[in-house]
């Protein structure tokens, strides 16, 4: 027995190292960022998911007044609970993504969903229970999308330029945010304020506007998907072949 086992004293076993090698970026300026399809796409995603927020929180006032409500203040104090929770847990989540080796550009992904969900429901009657939900989940999204942008940014081009790119997701952002916000937001609440009045009742003083930022959101949850892809797409072909080591029984 004992020359029977001796016998398999040299059968390899392939082990395969699970852990994989960590990436690394390249360091780009906001030039050669630019030049990038990833930099469009986050570009575009983030800026709708901005202009949704800021529509959200521009527009309290107006919004809870519109739908029946008297206390603007605790819709207010909602609305920053919500971006509270949502810094804390999505930038929790992505970490936590990321040391399994999962791109940051999901949380990204879930941001726009988070939104995209907001303008569907904010195109319903909101009179009743259903602002609450409306209202946290603008602030959810705003919080998220305010904590993942430095690390997705960093995490994309690099940490040497990270301050000139960062704010070079501001400069689509300032369209999108007038355009919500200011432009889209006021066109139409001014456009259902009865004759002779500047105040607007009911749940079509907003619907327009949440089902422009529906479908524009739904924009960002393709392109967030696309950069997705992407991304995963070039971390299987630069991973690094997995290592083989031998075991001697």
């Amino acid at each position: 027995k004992a020359w029977r086992a001796n016998r398999r004293t040299d059968t390899e076993e392939p082990l395969l190292d699970e852990k994989p090698e960590e990436q690394e970026v390249e360091d780009r300026n906001p030039c050669q960022a630019l030049a990038t399809l990833d930099c469009w796409l986050l570009m575009w995603a983030d800026a709708w998911a901005q202009g949704a927020g800021m529509m959200m929180s521009a527009n309290m006032g107006q919004l809870v007044e519109a739908n029946g409500a008297s206390d603007q203040a605790f819709f207010v104090s909602l609305f920053s609970v919500g971006n509270c929770a949502g810094r804390a847990v999505l930038g929790m989540a992505s970490d936590a993504l990321v040391a399994r080796g999962v791109p940051r550009s999901h949380g990204l992904l879930a941001v726009s969903c988070i939104f995209t969900l907001m303008g569907v429901l904010g195109t319903t009657d909101s009179s009743g229970g259903l602002l609450y939900v409306v209202v946290l989940l603008g602030g959810v999204g705003m919080g998220a999308i305010n904590a993942l942008e430095p690390t997705i940014v960093s995490e994309m081009f690099g940490t040497k330029h990270m301050g000139k790119n960062y704010m070079l997701l501001w400069v689509g952002q300032f369209g999108t945010v007038v355009l919500l916000s200011q432009v889209l937001a006021s066109k139409v609440y001014e456009a259902h304020c009865p004759e002779g009045s500047n105040v607007c009742i009911g749940g079509q003083c907003f619907e327009d506007t949440f089902l422009v930022t529906a479908a524009l959101n739904a924009t960002g949850v393709l392109s967030a998907t696309a950069l997705m892809l992407r991304q995963w797409s070039r971390r299987r072909a630069s991973a690094a072949p997995a290592v083989v080591r031998t075991r001697i029984r």
